[in-house]
């Protein structure tokens, strides 16, 4: 059976602001994976069949004729931080709030002063249920 999804976008903290330009990708994933460390390279990863649409002045994103059954509803927009949600796919709208982004930095060096060659920084955080952790590289 074919569902129809609206996926509404807003700033934290504002009165309903919304955000034009999100990219809002549902995928055909349990929620089991939410329990799992998550990997956003893998937002539009084939073996999820990912659908996805671009939010409207007014916040919103369209889906119509959604094959999945339920899945997991994932937001990005360049000047906020990512957001994933759950969708039991009897819901016809979700409303998801997206925080201002966060920026981290600084030089990491040895205790020479010099840049590691192949280095890698991971940065972990636990906001609350239902997401056990997220890792950002």
């Amino acid at each position: 059976m074919l569902k129809n999804l609206r996926v509404r976008v807003i700033q934290a903290g504002s009165t309903n602001t919304p955000i034009e330009g999100a990219k809002v990708v549902v995928q055909d994933i349990t929620e089991h994976w939410l329990k799992q460390p998550f990997d956003w390279r893998q937002m539009d990863a084939t073996m999820w069949r990912p659908v996805s649409a671009t939010t409207d002045a007014s916040g919103w994103a369209t889906f119509d004729d959604i094959i999945h059954e339920d899945g997991i509803v994932l937001v990005t927009h360049p000047k906020y931080g990512r957001v994933r949600a759950m969708w039991d796919g009897n819901e016809p709208q979700l409303e998801l709030t997206m925080e201002c982004a966060a920026v981290v930095d600084g030089l990491v060096t040895d205790e020479k002063g010099h840049v590691p060659p192949n280095l890698a920084v991971r940065l972990t955080w636990c906001p609350a249920p239902p997401f056990e952790h997220q890792d950002f590289e």
